[in-house]
């Protein structure tokens, strides 16, 4: 287990580095099923190109550098494999609040043969437990689409309850998309 960070039964979770920005990460990106219930795949992800908007080299050298985060409202982790060290997907806790102590979390499983099998949920708990009991969060929240059906049953697997709904808030593939909020307490949280 390379670098690993946090660790569950099937996965591990460890800092994005640059060399984790592979082509194989870059096309989950730019993959519609991967992307179908999240803001990704409306523009082309580049993997560097200063000339358009920033790519992932960018992203990943703003937020990390040796282990040490650079943005301290920002962690971006990878999800691998703990058989084979496979990099099958992102989490991220995100746009973190140290004064009202809430943080968002998003997740993609980009390698096809990793959905539908529990990765996600695994990977969640594992932030979710990071952001209530390591970081001393009181809230985590999420945001997806009313399409993303996956997204939502890790939620409430996890415990989340859904607080709201923007009506049309989103637009992809031609069509105006709800985003279900869900969110939950550290004090409703059972690890």
């Amino acid at each position: 287990m390379k670098n690993a960070f946090l660790v569950a039964d099937r996965i591990y979770l460890a800092e994005l580095g640059l060399e984790d920005i592979t082509e194989i990460m870059m096309s989950w990106y730019n993959d519609p099923e991967a992307c179908t219930g999240n803001g990704q795949h409306i523009f082309p992800k580049p993997r560097q190109d200063p000339n358009t908007n920033p790519g992932l080299v960018d992203y990943v050298n703003s937020v990390s550098i040796n282990s040490l985060p650079k943005s301290k409202h920002d962690y971006f982790f990878t999800i691998k494999d703990k058989l084979n060290d496979w990099h099958v997907g992102n989490i991220t806790l995100q746009s973190i609040d140290w004064v009202a102590r809430n943080a968002e979390i998003t997740i993609m499983i980009g390698e096809k043969n990793y959905r539908g099998k529990g990765i996600g949920e695994e990977a969640w708990r594992l932030i979710m437990d990071y952001g209530f009991n390591t970081l001393n969060l009181n809230r985590l929240q999420c945001g997806t689409f009313s399409n993303n059906i996956s997204m939502q049953k890790i939620a409430a697997k996890c415990g989340m309850k859904e607080e709201g709904r923007r009506p049309q808030a989103a637009y992809k593939n031609g069509k105006y998309l709800d985003v279900l909020l869900y969110g939950i307490l550290k004090k409703d949280y059972k690890k």
